[in-house]
C-alpha cells in the first residue's frame, strides 16, 4: 500500500471543550501521511487560545483563523484551498476519529478504484461528556429500514432518506474540485454535498465504527428539525437542485418521498412558504395519482395548521 496525503480539515466554532480531543484523535492515526488544517470560524470562547497552544507544540499543523464568522461552508472552502491531500475529510472539532479511520478509508477507495469517490462508515454516538449513547446504524430509524448499506450508485437512496452519518465521510480530492467545494449560499453542507457527489461518483461503505459523533446541545445537528428557518430553506434549495438531476422514474419517486417528509416537517413548525415550496416541486416532479392525493392532503393539513397557529 502506498500512502497518499490525506488532508483533515477540522472546523472549529466554540469547541473549546472538545478541540484537544479532536486533534489528539488525528495525531493518533495509524496512517503515516496526514495533513491537519484547523480552521476557526471566529469562535467567541477560548478555542483560538487552545488551538494556538496546540499548534505551538505541533508546528506542522496549519491554522486558518477567521476574523469574522462566515459559516461552515465558506470556512471549509477557505481551508480546502490550503490543503494538498489526495483524500480529504471534513472533520468537526467536536467529533473524534478512531485510530484506523484514515487507513480504512484510503484502503477502501484504492481497492474500489477511481470511479468510487466517497467512503463512509458506521459510528458511535456520544454525548457532550464523551459517553457512548449507541451505534449510529442501530439507533437511526432510516438506517434500520435498510437491509444492507448502499454502495455504488447511491444517488436514489440519498435523495430519498438520511442514512449516512456525515462525520464518517472521506472523499477523493477530485470530488470536492468537481463540485466547486461546498455551496456557500446554504446554511449547512452535508445534504447538498451528498446529493451532488452521488450523482457523479460511486460510494463505498465500511461497517466498522470509525468515528465518534458527538451530539452537542444547540449545535446544527441538534437543531435539525427545530424551528430553524435557514436549515429548512437550505434543504428546500437542495431538493430544487435534486429535481434537476433525477433521471429515472425510480429517482423521481425517491425524491418525492423525501419532499413529502420535508414538507411535513415544515408544516409542523409553521413554515408556510417552505411547505408550499415542496408542494410546488412535487407538482413539477410529475405526481402520480397517489402523490396527488397526498398533495391534496398536505394542502388541507397546511391550511388547518396555519389557521390553528393564527388562532393560538
Amino acid at each position: 500500500m502506498n500512502y497518499p496525503v490525506v488532508s483533515i480539515i477540522c472546523i472549529c466554532y466554540n469547541h473549546s471543550r472538545f478541540i484537544r480531543d479532536a486533534v489528539d484523535s488525528v495525531l493518533a492515526q495509524d496512517y503515516p501521511n496526514v495533513q491537519l488544517i484547523i480552521a476557526d470560524d471566529h469562535s467567541t470562547d477560548n478555542s483560538v487560545e487552545i488551538i494556538r497552544s496546540i499548534v505551538s507544540h505541533n508546528p506542522e499543523i496549519i491554522f486558518v483563523e477567521n476574523k469574522q464568522n462566515i459559516g461552515n461552508c465558506r470556512t471549509f472552502n477557505k481551508a480546502f484551498k490550503r490543503s494538498d491531500g489526495e483524500f480529504v475529510i471534513d472533520f468537526s472539532a467536536d467529533d473524534i476519529l478512531m485510530p484506523q479511520r484514515i487507513r480504512a478509508g484510503v484502503e477502501a477507495l484504492q481497492t474500489k478504484g477511481p470511479e468510487y469517490g466517497v467512503h463512509y462508515s458506521d459510528a458511535v454516538i456520544i454525548n457532550e461528556d464523551g459517553v457512548a449513547m449507541g451505534i449510529y446504524s442501530q439507533v437511526t430509524k432510516t438506517v434500520r429500514k435498510l437491509s444492507v448499506m448502499p454502495e455504488g450508485d447511491v444517488f436514489s437512496t440519498i435523495v430519498e432518506r438520511y442514512f449516512i452519518c456525515p462525520p464518517t465521510l472521506m472523499a477523493r480530492r477530485e470530488v470536492f474540485e468537481s463540485l466547486g467545494g461546498y455551496d456557500e449560499s446554504l446554511d449547512y453542507e452535508d445534504f447538498d454535498f451528498l446529493v451532488r457527489a452521488s450523482r457523479i461518483f460511486n460510494f463505498c461503505y465500511s461497517p466498522d465504527l470509525l468515528v465518534k459523533r458527538r451530539i452537542v446541545k444547540g449545535s446544527k445537528s441538534d437543531r435539525q428539525y427545530k424551528n430553524n428557518r435557514p436549515y429548512y430553506l437550505s434543504t428546500l434549495r437542495v431538493c430544487e437542485k435534486a429535481l434537476q438531476m433525477v433521471a429515472s422514474k425510480g429517482e423521481k419517486n425517491a425524491l418525492n418521498k423525501r419532499m413529502r417528509y420535508e414538507c411535513r416537517q415544515a408544516i409542523r413548525v409553521g413554515e408556510k412558504e417552505i411547505a408550499t415550496g415542496y408542494i410546488r416541486l412535487m407538482r413539477q416532479n410529475k405526481l402520480n395519482n397517489i402523490e396527488r392525493l397526498f398533495y391534496k392532503t398536505v394542502v388541507s393539513l397546511l391550511t388547518k395548521t396555519l389557521l390553528l397557529r393564527m388562532v393560538i
